[in-house]
This record gives structure tokens, sequence and C-alpha cells, in this order.
């Protein structure tokens, strides 16, 4: 994990917890707010899982700029569900990206009782 990369992760599992000036609320799954294409240098997913979120929020990360996603994973001998991956499966969604970093397991949060995938990923120039 590079330098940028560790504040910016903790940073992010901690902004979840906060209100933030100019904050907007939105349904996602009613899709009361759009992700406009290249505008944000990160854009963070925390511990929420919503699988036809991330090719828009992809989109709206700028060319080399950082999209950070954590979601909760599945135990070996379960099928994946609304609100978990499978093991490996968050890294799929990053082909072609610099993984900057990546780590499957027990949540760092003690709230968390799930495993966690946590990923850091860069877009590329062209994507």
């Amino acid at each position: 994990m590079d330098e940028l990369t560790k504040p910016l992760l903790a940073f992010s599992e901690r902004l979840f917890r906060l209100p933030a000036p100019g904050e907007i609320v939105a349904d996602l799954e009613k899709a009361e707010y759009s992700i406009d294409p290249s505008s944000w240098d990160l854009i963070t997913i925390c511990y929420y899982l919503q699988r036809d979120l991330f090719e828009p929020a992809k989109r709206g990360v700028k060319p080399g700029g950082l999209l950070i996603a954590i979601v909760h994973i599945t135990e070996p001998d379960e099928e994946p569900t609304y609100k978990r991956l499978k093991p490996g499966e968050l890294e799929t969604w990053f082909d072609g990206w610099e993984i900057v970093h990546r780590y499957e397991g027990k949540p760092r949060d003690p709230s968390h009782k799930y495993g966690v995938s946590e990923i850091v990923a860069r877009r590329p120039a062209k994507f």
C-alpha cells in the first residue's frame, strides 16, 4: 500500500459515519442521484453493496483518480447475496484498473461481523 492509499482508506472508513458539508441525500436504488462521468478524484463505496452502482461509479472517477470499495463477503461455503459478494468477486469489477490495495478477511472494524473485501483501484488514463 503506497503512502497516499493508507490515509485515504482510513478516511473513507470514517467518512460514512460523519455528516459532510454539502452532503447529498438520495436513494441510490431509485436512481435519485446520477454520477457525472469523469467528475471525481475519489469515490468511496463503503459497507454498501449495489452491484449496478459499480459501473457508474467507475465512470465517475477522473482518469488517474481512485475508487475505494469495502463490501462484506460470504463465507466460502455460502452463496453470494444482495448484501454480500463471494470472496474474490470485488476485484473482478476492476479489470484494467491499477489495484493499489486489496484485502480480504476479517474486518478491521469490530462493529462488522462478516468478512470484508477491500479494494483501492486507480482508473487508467483511458477507460
